[in-house]
């Protein structure tokens, strides 16, 4: 008897299905680690499979337990992720040894953006590049304070002013924002007018753009694409990438001519304080053509606020206004006030205009302020960083575990940064927010917020510590300056209960008993 059309469509769709689970299922066979104990599983079927399926809710748990469990105790473990490929967790004693692997043994993986998705989202970035490094390594390091600064002062009243809220304030003066709505067109305008333009740091259409194209960069995690079998790919990646195309197709109309008259060295006087005009004089000394290729140029320069400085500048900065709100623990003294009197102090002393390359000598609580929110905050959303990707064809043995296994080629080795933030053996009170845990009793810093250590990993450690992490510093600290000298905060209703989507905020001249 001949099948209807529906059943044959029926059986073609399961057929589809089936054929499709098993490309997957062989696509993520990863190694067991036999030797090596695995956190998160239970007594059930498909233990690994359904840890990996309740990683995104538990991981942060499940790695926790996995570190005072077995790292403490000096072994390895391995943890699931929500893409079943699992992660091989060092233990504090073997961080050392890892940071000093030759790259023959072990690189750092790009995790911002997969490397098969670069051609789609950026079509004119050079085969096997991601981050341009000269670009990091010398022409950021030439953005000083004082222009940071300068362009801070410049940014934040204008994004203000163009985020201004018709509702009307309280009678106290107080207006509640959305963090994003408040602080992300700060961060996006500061970003555009350090790397970019100065102009285009003042035009509200621009700078929605490039908002817009950060979040659409941003919204397909490493992880999920890995685990798609690459036949698949093709199918998705396209459709994926095209809201960041679109508008990667609407910053080139910007920035074409203001690369283009860089090139003819007919830039604005106020330009030549930009990441973009360093760039462009280091590509025009290059001996490869294509460095002078204005969309190659876009490609670099957009790839570095959409991936590094707006996402990570951002969540630091919203993480510091949150924080602006709570006390000290155990007296009533107000974050806010003691911060302001250290900026007061520094504008005192004729930095309002011109910001000396000192001016964070006197910063003392603002540096430990800024190093406890880093240290306080959940690290990439799942805890877990300075990881590296084992390319060894002959594998690697971990010092922690030289009875084996040897990782293979391809394993993704890692440490838990947020379970040794949070270790008491490490920090005093290391579940409570201490905004003054880095200043000593003599009131002196104890450590420089870009300071890293086996206990302290916000900017990694070792060979591939951020090489960017004095401009975020800088970054960070005159944006904070401006905003504690200002403006008062308070969390929304003045209580603050677990993780804040909005603020309340007024300017300072509102008269405060009121």
């Amino acid at each position: 008897m001949a099948l209807s059309t529906k059943t044959l469509i029926i059986l073609f769709g399961c057929l589809m299905a089936a054929s499709t689970m098993i490309l997957w299922m062989r696509h993520n066979r990863h190694p067991t680690y036999d030797g090596l104990p695995w956190a998160g599983l239970r007594k059930e079927l498909f233990p690994k499979l359904r840890a990996s399926l309740r990683h995104k809710r538990e991981g942060i748990q499940v790695t926790a337990e996995g570190y005072k469990k077995f790292n403490k105790h000096g072994m390895p473990f391995v943890t699931p992720l929500s893409t079943t490929k699992p992660m091989v967790v060092v233990p504090p004693s073997d961080i050392e040894w890892l940071t000093k692997r030759p790259r023959s043994e072990v690189t750092q993986p790009q995790m911002v953006i997969h490397p098969d998705l670069v051609h789609y989202y950026l079509p004119k970035m050079p085969v096997g590049e991601f981050t341009h490094m000269p670009t990091i390594n010398v022409d950021l390091k030439k953005i000083t304070p004082e222009v940071i600064w300068k362009q801070v002062i410049d940014s934040i009243p204008t994004s203000l002013d163009a985020r201004a809220s018709h509702a009307k304030p309280s009678d106290n003066g107080w207006e509640t924002k959305p963090l994003f709505d408040f602080l992300g067109g700060i961060v996006a305008r500061v970003s555009v007018g350090l790397f970019l333009s100065k102009s285009l740091s003042r035009d509200a259409e621009f700078v929605k753009t490039m908002i817009m194209y950060t979040v659409t960069f941003n919204n397909f995690p490493y992880q999920l694409h890995d685990a798609i079998p690459k036949p698949l790919r093709r199918l998705y990646v396209p459709l994926i990438a095209a809201p960041s195309r679109y508008y990667l197709w609407k910053l080139h109309k910007w920035l074409f001519p203001v690369v283009q008259k860089h090139l003819d060295g007919t830039e604005t006087d106020e330009d030549r304080d930009t990441v973009l005009h360093h760039h462009v004089k280091w590509a025009q000394r290059s001996v490869n053509p294509q460095d002078r290729d204005p969309a190659v140029i876009i490609s670099r320069l957009v790839l570095m606020i959409a991936a590094l400085a707006l996402p990570n500048i951002y969540q630091s900065l919203s993480d510091s206004a949150i924080n602006l709100t709570r006390q000290v623990p155990g007296n009533d003294e107000s974050i806010q006030a003691v911060l302001r009197q250290e900026t007061a102090e520094l504008l005192e002393r004729g930095a309002r205009d011109a910001m000396p390359k000192d001016y964070a000598r006197g910063l003392v609580h603002m540096e430990s302020f800024l190093k406890e929110t880093l240290r306080y905050r959940t690290f990439n959303g799942f805890g877990l960083g300075l990881t590296r990707e084992v390319v060894a064809e002959s594998g690697l043995i971990l010092p922690s575990a030289k009875d084996g296994p040897t990782l293979s080629r391809g394993t993704w080795v890692t440490v838990a940064y947020d379970a040794i933030h949070r270790d008491p053996e490490n920090y005093e009170a290391c579940d409570d927010f201490m905004p003054w845990r880095f200043v000593r009793p003599n009131g002196e810093k104890a450590t420089e917020l870009t300071d890293t250590n086996d206990t302290y990993l916000p900017f990694g450690r070792g060979r591939d510590t951020c090489p960017g992490r004095f401009f975020a510093a800088d970054y960070m600290r005159l944006v904070v300056v401006y905003l504690v000298h200002n403006f008062e905060f308070q969390a929304p209703g003045g209580v603050l209960k677990g993780p804040a989507a909005s603020i309340d905020v007024r300017p300072l001249q509102v008269d405060s008993t009121s």
